[in-house]
């Protein structure tokens, strides 16, 4: 039997091994978040090689597009990969009973959807942007037609994944073939309705060797209670995109579009680090979700968190000492006035990705309209700070918002989690880690001066060899090594 089905089963008259989830949970991790780096790595090079082919103008007409579409996706998915996601894994039987209903509901949904952005780009925008926009409009459909939810509530990682960077790959082969000017630019948006159909048709294949009927019908008794368990995802999903983007957007408008791009630089690796941390929160709900009724959901939860710091700090310290170095590789000398924005930026990546337990817990006790409450305090904080900070502080004060805001929105994010019963980990499971983390940082200080790949390697060995030496890294034979945290 394997993980999976053991976890689901349950041993000893039901009962499940934390243990044995918190197994389950790192591989989903692995499968997940192996995928979506990947995937965004492929987007990246699409990205650049873009920029450089279609020139700045049509390069940000489809920039322009891409940051309204993220609004109607959010609406298009309805919440389902939260909510559809925990109802799955709650009882998998539920897969074959409300899959067919709700992929019906979301694809009639989505071509709404589609129809009124495209309607609505051709009144206000210029003919060439209203093209781009109404065809990026098409791949709401594919938003629509998803089964990841499915795929991830039975806990079937490796297929999603999979699905994922097939469909990236395709995208990025019809841009490099077809992209050669300016004049191929609606290339990119039907390049995307490719790449979103390509994984939708595959995930939805796949389910019929998981036993799961995707037979589309309406069935709006279905429909309803879920839409209304949905409703504060969708929403709190909306204003987390204001915080995500607001500062961007003001740094736009009153300090210009250069400034813009140092900051947009400056943000890569926060952007990269969201994308991992929802896969890791994707990976962790099924499996509270189903310890919720065999007991043990504190003690993975607790885990976790501990989990998560071990990875993040040292990332955040890294990147706060090695930040100029990075910018100059990967950018170009051009962007070095991001280097100080990143490195407090940088340490957004705690902030944000310690949040994910919480707000899984809270998605698996059916509390998803904390996340409404959760992102509406941080929508105010931050579009208040940032109209106070950034005409004044540029590219800082707006570092400074996004901080303050993420570390606000953790912190709630814990009060809520504990209301809920889910009570913070006791700090003797982050003192190891701690200190391997400072011990790391003394070492890039001094080795800073020699090269970014030289300080990144011996940095990391720095951090593993403290951590092991203080028992936070267990070696047994025949297993792989693991965290003891």
């Amino acid at each position: 039997m394997s993980d999976t089905e053991l976890a689901a089963t349950g041993m000893d008259g039901g009962l499940v091994s934390a243990g044995l989830s918190e197994r389950v949970v790192t591989r989903n991790f692995l499968t997940i978040g192996s995928g979506e780096v990947v995937a965004r790595i492929l987007a990246f090079v699409a990205s650049v090689y873009l920029a450089r082919v279609l020139g700045a103008e049509v390069y940000g007409a489809i920039a322009f597009a891409t940051a309204i579409l993220l609004y109607f996706s959010r609406v298009a998915d309805g919440g389902l990969d939260l909510i559809g996601t925990r109802e799955v894994a709650r009882n998998h039987a539920e897969a074959s009973r409300i899959a067919g209903p709700l992929i019906a509901f979301r694809l009639a949904a989505s071509a709404l959807l589609t129809l009124l952005l495209a309607a609505g780009a051709f009144v206000w925008l210029p003919r060439r942007d209203a093209l781009v926009l109404a065809v990026f409009a098409l791949t709401l459909v594919t938003i629509g037609a998803s089964t990841r939810w499915v795929h991830l509530g039975l806990e079937k990682t490796e297929r999603a994944s999979f699905s994922r960077v097939l469909g990236e790959l395709l995208g990025l082969a019809l841009i490099l073939l077809l992209v050669r000017s300016s004049d191929d630019f609606l290339i990119v948006p039907l390049a995307h309705l490719a790449a979103g159909s390509l994984t939708a048709a595959l995930l939805a294949w796949w389910l019929r060797g998981l036993g799961v009927h995707l037979g589309l019908r309406w069935n709006w008794a279905v429909v309803r209670p879920l839409l209304l368990r949905s409703y504060p995802v969708v929403l709190a999903a909306l204003l987390g995109l204001l915080v995500y983007n607001s500062d961007l957007i003001m740094l736009r408008a009153f300090r210009g579009a250069r400034t813009a791009g140092y900051y947009a630089a400056a943000y890569t690796p926060i952007s990269l680090a969201i994308s991992v941390g929802l896969a890791y929160r994707m990976s962790l709900l099924p499996a509270l979700t189903r310890l919720g009724v065999a007991g043990g959901q504190r003690e993975l939860y607790q885990t976790a968190l501990a989990h998560v710091f071990a990875v993040v700090l040292p990332a955040a310290i890294g990147g706060w000492i090695l930040a100029p170095q990075v910018v100059a590789l990967v950018f170009g000398q051009e962007y070095m006035p991001a280097a100080a924005v990143l490195q407090l930026l940088i340490w957004a990546i705690p902030l944000s990705q310690l949040r994910e337990a919480p707000v899984a817990a809270l998605v698996s006790h059916a509390h998803e309209h904390r996340l409404l409450h959760l992102n509406a305090m941080g929508t105010v904080l931050n579009i208040g700070m940032n109209l106070v900070l950034i005409p004044r502080y540029g590219m800082m004060g707006a570092a400074i918002s996004t901080v303050v805001t993420e570390g606000a929105r953790t912190a709630l994010a814990f009060v809520f989690a504990h209301g809920a019963g889910f009570p913070f980990a006791s700090g003797r499971r982050f003192w190891r880690v701690a200190v391997a983390g400072l011990a790391m940082a003394g070492l890039l200080f001094t080795l800073r001066s020699h090269g970014l790949w030289a300080a990144a390697t011996l940095g990391v060995l720095g951090y593993l060899t403290t951590l092991l030496a203080l028992g936070g890294i267990r070696i047994r034979r025949g297993a792989w090594p693991s965290l003891n945290v």
